[in-house]
């Protein structure tokens, strides 16, 4: 679950603000998303992280020491970390978001551009909804 986490972080730093966003696996040990905005690859980058490829450049997610995650990138870095309520904090240069479960198996998003759902889709993946 922490690897698949991470994938998901990647896709929610990486892709443009849109209604919703299908991510699936792509074969390769990492998912494809696919919004209106356009498809974003992540793949396993063999250092413990993933290289995540979309429409606005190349990041990089990589564990950081502390139960969390680093993602590098464009517009700077985040920084996820575990918030004791079964989710994540996540600091980058857009603010705070919180991601807790849903009890829904999947996850609530809350940061400075309003909530997204973060639901299982059946074909092993995530569709993401919101802001």
């Amino acid at each position: 679950m922490k690897r698949l986490t991470a994938i998901i972080l990647a896709c929610l730093v990486s892709l443009p603000a849109v209604a919703q966003t299908q991510c699936v696996p792509n074969g390769a040990g990492g998912m494809n998303c696919y919004n209106p905005n356009g498809v974003t690859q992540s793949m396993p980058n063999g250092a413990g992280g993933f290289n995540t490829y979309g429409p606005n450049g190349m990041t990089q997610t990589m564990p950081n020491g502390a139960g969390g995650f680093n993602t590098y990138g464009p517009s700077g870095m985040t920084q996820a970390m575990p918030n004791g309520g079964g989710g994540l904090n996540m600091y980058g240069p857009n603010g705070v978001t919180q991601v807790q479960p849903n009890g829904a198996r999947g996850f609530n998003a809350y940061g400075p551009n309003g909530m997204q759902q973060i639901q299982p889709n059946g074909a092993g993946g995530y569709n993401i909804y919101g802001r």
